[in-house]
């Protein structure tokens, strides 16, 4: 079974269309109500609509088990900063989207890169490693 990261938490869980063991919250899907005010807000828009887009992404299909950890300790970070769960996974994705930027490349609106910015500068999130899940080194 797949491992993924929560990205309410930041905990690694079973199954990245599973709900979390560590705090029961369930994936992002296409009927989720802040799914589209996440994705405007970042600048993705409705283009990048499809089927649970970020659930899958942050799994052990793309990234290894260390690497999903430290994007878990980045979204842990964040939460500890920020109340409001629509901006703290936006926060998270800017964060990727700035050390990776051909992993996730965003265009926030200026007022929402504002907010988003002033959220990351009270954050001490660790640095981030891509690692391959089929390196077994």
């Amino acid at each position: 079974m797949t491992i993924a990261l929560c990205l309410k938490c930041g905990e690694t869980k079973w199954g990245a269309l599973c709900a979390c063991e560590s705090c029961s919250e369930g994936p992002l899907g296409p009927m989720d109500s802040g799914l589209l005010e996440i994705l405007g807000m970042v600048g993705l828009g409705r283009a990048f609509h499809t089927e649970n887009p970020f659930d899958m992404l942050f799994s052990d299909h793309y990234y290894a088990s260390e690497s999903l950890s430290e994007f878990g300790a980045c979204i842990k970070e964040i939460n500890q900063h920020c109340e409001d769960p629509l901006l703290r996974l936006c926060a998270f994705l800017a964060h990727v989207a700035a050390e990776h930027p051909s992993e996730v490349m965003l265009s926030p609106e200026p007022p929402n890169k504002e907010r988003l910015d002033s959220i990351l500068k009270r954050c001490a999130c660790p640095a981030i490693t891509l690692r391959d899940p089929r390196n077994w080194s």
